[in-house]
């Protein structure tokens, strides 16, 4: 094997190890899944914004530093147990997060039982249906909305830190598999080492 060719095999794997930072975002349905690969959560509900005799609108929400706001300027919280926030069936709703957060999830599903679209960072998960969702991405989520033909609701929310692997293992491991090939190439010739020139 030439040295052009070592080379050439050395920048594959570099490219292989750093993938230009593309962004994954994983899908969760289980609870106790999303909570194994998160750090520092904090989850929260809506009792505290639900007056006990009529659904009010607060078209935008904040608390726990996250901001819901409803298409149009429609978002209300119904009390009911537990009270829920719930938006249009056109728009849906919004989620600001705070800068750096890579994690979420939530209690929720739509009035009707309709299923709910999420678009994250511009990625679109359709056909969602009630009950836990939950996504990690391996870069901040700048942006958030979930969306139903039937009313999407909230009755909680959560949000963290995902657990990233650390890539720099992976570097290393790839650095000392050539430098084995290099060496058993060399012995194979019946050739000394010699510097690279």
């Amino acid at each position: 094997m030439g040295r052009r060719v070592q080379f050439a095999l050395l920048a594959v794997m570099l490219a292989g190890a750093y993938p230009a930072q593309a962004t994954t975002i994983q899908h969760y349905d289980s609870q106790a899944d999303w909570l194994a690969d998160v750090t520092g959560v904090t989850s929260f509900g809506f009792s505290g914004f639900a007056d006990p005799n009529y659904d009010i609108n607060y078209g935008s929400l904040t608390t726990n530093s996250v901001t819901f706001t409803g298409a149009g300027n429609y978002l209300a919280v119904r009390n009911y147990s537990p009270p829920f926030v719930y938006g249009p069936p056109a728009g849906g709703i919004t989620v600001g997060l705070p800068v750096g957060t890579t994690a979420v999830a939530w209690l929720g599903g739509s009035f009707y039982g309709n299923p709910v679209t999420v678009v994250i960072n511009g990625e679109s998960y359709a056909g969602l249906g009630a009950g836990f969702v939950g996504f990690t991405s391996t870069t901040p989520i700048t942006t958030l909305s979930i969306q139903s033909a039937g009313y999407p609701t909230l009755s909680s929310f959560s949000y963290g830190s995902a657990t990233v692997p650390d890539e720099s293992s992976t570097l290393l491991l790839l650095c000392i598999g050539l430098a084995i090939v290099v060496v058993v190439q060399h012995r194979l010739r019946g050739r000394p080492l010699e510097r690279w020139q």
